[in-house]
C-alpha cells in the first residue's frame, strides 16, 4: 500500500477513530487502526469488538492495499507531524511513514486478525441529525441500569420505522423514551434491537470542535434536565415526565423508591 494524505485531515481522523480502539485488547489487531485503500477512498476504521469507528477520507491512491497499525503509537505521531503531505507506504509487515523532515517506522499488525466490520445485510438504513441524535441518546442513556448481573438492561433499545427513530432505556426503576425523526426509506420494514449503552457514553462522542457535535445551547441542557412538575413518591402508575428536548421519563407502576432517592421523587 501506498497512500498520501494531507496532514491536518490525517491527525483528525486517527484521532476520531483512535476514540473506538480497545486500550486493552486481548488481541494486538484491536488496538490497532485499519487502513483500507482498496476503494476510491481510504478508509480507516478502529473497534474494541463492542464499539466500532470508521471514516473515509480523501487520498492519493498510489498502490492499493491494506495494513494495520499500532493506534496509540499512531495518535502520537499524528499530533506531533509536521505541516505538510503524510506519505504511507507498507510492505513485509512493517510501514514508513513521512511527513517533511519527519520518518516513522512502525511494525504493522496481523491484518487477518482484524474483525470484519460490515454491516447487517437487509437492514434498513437512513440519515437523521447528528447533533439531534447525539442529544437524544444523552438523554435517554441516563436511565439505563449500570448493574451487569441483568445485562439487558445496561442497553438501550433502538426501535427504527419508516420516518422515526424510538430510543428506549430503563434500570426497572425508572423508564427513558425519546423519538427523534429520520429520513429512513419508506419501503424498509420496522427495525428493533438492543444496543450496549457504553458506545455512548458522552465521552464517545466528537468533541466540541467537530462539526459533527451537538450544539453548545443542547449541550448546556443535559446535565441537569428539570421535570414540569413534580412525581408523587412511593408506588404509582406510569407518570411521565417532560425534559427538554422533547425526552420522556417515566417511573414504572409499583416499583419500591430507590435507595437515597432519585432525581425526579419526592
Amino acid at each position: 500500500m501506498r497512500i498520501s494524505v494531507e496532514r491536518e485531515r490525517f491527525a483528525d481522523t486517527i484521532g476520531w477513530v483512535l476514540r473506538s480502539v480497545s486500550s486493552r485488547a486481548t488481541l494486538p489487531a484491536l488496538g490497532g487502526v485499519l487502513f483500507d485503500a482498496n476503494g476510491p477512498q481510504l478508509r480507516l476504521a478502529g473497534t474494541d469488538l463492542e464499539l466500532a469507528g470508521e471514516a473515509t477520507i480523501d487520498a492519493k491512491i498510489d498502490e492499493k492495499g491494506s495494513v494495520v497499525l499500532p493506534g496509540r503509537v499512531l495518535g502520537e505521531i499524528a499530533r506531533s507531524l509536521p505541516e505538510g503531505a503524510v506519505r504511507i507506504e507498507s510492505s513485509g509487515g512493517q510501514a514508513k511513514l513521512t511527513c517533511g523532515a519527519a520518518e516513522f517506522t512502525l511494525r504493522a499488525l496481523a491484518l487477518e486478525d482484524f474483525p470484519n466490520l460490515a454491516a447487517p445485510e437487509g437492514a434498513p438504513s437512513g440519515t437523521l441529525d447528528a447533533s439531534v441524535f447525539a442529544v437524544a441518546v444523552g438523554q435517554v442513556t441516563r436511565a439505563a441500569s449500570h448493574d451487569e448481573a441483568r445485562p439487558v438492561l445496561t442497553g438501550t433499545l433502538v426501535d427504527a420505522t419508516g420516518d422515526k427513530i424510538t430510543l428506549v432505556s430503563t434500570d426497572s426503576y425508572r423508564l427513558a423514551v425519546r423519538e427523534i425523526p429520520w429520513a429512513g426509506p419508506s419501503t424498509a420494514p420496522s427495525w428493533q434491537g438492543w444496543t450496549s449503552s457504553s458506545p455512548f457514553r458522552r465521552s464517545s462522542w466528537p468533541s466540541a470542535s467537530s462539526p459533527s457535535s451537538e450544539p453548545a445551547s443542547a449541550r448546556s441542557s443535559l446535565p441537569s434536565p428539570s421535570p414540569t412538575s413534580r412525581a408523587p413518591s412511593g408506588c404509582n402508575a406510569l407518570s411521565p415526565w417532560a425534559f427538554a428536548g422533547g425526552a420522556t421519563w417515566t417511573r414504572p407502576a409499583c416499583s419500591p423508591p430507590r435507595p437515597g432517592g432519585s432525581s425526579f421523587a419526592t
